[in-house]
């Protein structure tokens, strides 16, 4: 027999949503089924708005210089990797085409920019696909268009389901070592527009992180980068920290968000290569803070910085991989704590994605 106080909370919405906003994205995936009113409820946009997304994990993507093939490993941040992960990402490998490899190239709120290159290297066999792990669900992305001048493609995806479920893609192209050119694929339109680009100078369009509505890039010596406004579609500038130096370039050991949204930028000292400068750009605010010089001398190895976490809008701690361990390191304590090995092949290059558990369709 059902209580009053419980029938009368299931019959408000308002209370609803405030209780399943603090569930995560597989509970509300599965609450889905429950009624057309509770999938109404979970597709409302107040709900979108206030739902914090949390990273589950850290899709590291290996590749070597010899081949062109990748792999991938998991780094558990507060899951361990769902097996529909594999499943999901298995559709690239089912058609019985030559596969030369697969990639994430871009991450954002749950979902991915996947590319598979089928039979040859040639541009026309590269296949692009919109994944979102969580709902199993895939969608082709038409190529964008190809001109012969161009040298390098670099893709974005931007996404922000408490602001829309609808996502965009954005396309570097270099077509001279001076000047680059803009492509943007909607998925509301579903068709790719050609804009103009910017000079190159000296930013790391490789580099970019989805933010407050942009995609920014870092500058290696400029005093000022530069970030492309997906909505308004115009490159704008943005105030990159001072240099330590002038006329020395930064050392970028990491550019990307925290699990609470806000961006990160680790620069390593000119002086010192064990010591770190942590910035912090928080939501809706364009200038950066310094909250840590962290000194890892102690672990007297080359690192690589994966991810950094914050806890109440302040950074807390990061991730390292350090001679195939992921290492957890506390600023406040300066701890360490060790997560777990990752096998690594010599002359490697190393992409991470972070792994957002995210219950929107893609095709709602």
């Amino acid at each position: 027999m059902v209580c009053a106080s419980a029938e009368a909370i299931e019959s408000c919405d308002e209370i609803l949503i405030q209780i399943l906003k603090h569930l995560p994205a597989k509970s509300l995936f599965r609450f889905k089924l429950v009624s057309k009113r509770w999938s109404s409820l979970i597709y409302d946009p107040f709900l979108k708005s206030i739902w914090k997304p949390r990273v589950s994990g850290l899709f590291i993507q290996i590749s070597t210089k010899k081949t062109c093939k990748t792999k991938h490993e998991y780094i558990q941040v507060e899951a361990k990797l769902p097996n529909s992960l594999q499943d999901n990402l298995s559709f690239l490998n089912s058609d019985g085409n030559s596969i030369c490899g697969t990639e994430i190239l871009s991450s954002c709120n749950g979902l991915f920019l996947i590319l598979c290159k089928k039979g040859s290297k040639l541009f026309y066999n590269h296949r692009y696909y919109i994944c979102n792990p969580t709902t199993k669900e895939y969608v082709a992305v038409p190529c964008p268009e190809r001109r012969s001048a161009w040298k390098e493609v670099n893709m974005f995806l931007a996404y922000d389901p408490s602001e829309s479920i609808a996502y965009k893609v954005v396309a570097i192209s270099f077509l001279r070592r001076s000047q680059i050119f803009v492509n943007m694929y909607s998925s509301e339109s579903k068709s790719w527009k050609g804009m103009e680009g910017v000079p190159l100078g000296d930013v790391c369009f490789n580099l970019g992180v989805y933010f407050d509505g942009s995609i920014l890039w870092p500058a290696l010596t400029s005093e000022e980068s530069q970030c492309f406004n997906v909505s308004s579609e115009v490159f704008q500038r943005f105030a990159m920290p001072p240099l330590q130096k002038s006329n020395q370039q930064r050392k970028l050991k990491h550019f990307g968000k925290t699990n609470e949204g806000h961006l990160c930028l680790i620069v390593g000292s000119n002086s010192d290569a064990n010591m770190l400068f942590v910035h912090q750009m928080k939501r809706g605010q364009f200038n950066w803070s310094v909250k840590y010089h962290v000194d890892l001398t102690s672990l007297a190895s080359a690192f690589h910085v994966l991810y950094i976490a914050s806890n109440e809008d302040e950074v807390s701690s990061m991730i390292l991989l350090v001679k195939g361990r992921a290492m957890s390191h506390e600023f406040k304590d300066k701890t360490y704590k060790e997560l777990q090995k990752i096998a690594l092949p010599d002359q490697k290059c190393l992409v991470v994605h972070q792994l957002i558990e995210n219950p929107f369709c893609l095709l709602n």
